[in-house]
């Protein structure tokens, strides 16, 4: 069984980080906007998406955050959405500075 961490990533993607950094900031643009427009399916569409790759990228707390959203979606709470979006920018944030280290 494979297992993923923060610490390592079990198969190297390195060379594949910026992309699916700049792909992330992509989906946090439209986020937003989806916000804005209270277009909470596509919202559900994209976080579900993270669900699967973002552990084998080594970011597992954005699986984490994808479940917390799809909750919220499923709640139409977008206060909550928004909430764990700024928890989210956060994150992503502090793993571009990682990443550059």
């Amino acid at each position: 069984m494979l297992k993923f961490s923060e610490d390592k990533l079990k198969y190297d993607l390195t060379k594949f980080l910026p992309m699916f950094q700049e792909r992330r900031d992509a989906d946090l643009i439209k986020i937003n906007a989806c916000l804005q427009e209270n277009n909470l399916s596509e919202i559900k569409r994209i976080v579900h998406s993270w669900k699967g790759f973002s552990a084998p990228y080594g970011y597992p707390k954005l699986v984490d955050s994808a479940l917390i959203i799809e909750a919220a979606v499923k709640d139409n709470d977008s206060e909550k959405i928004a909430a764990e979006m700024d928890v989210v920018v956060e994150y992503l944030e502090q793993k571009k500075n990682e990443f550059k280290n």
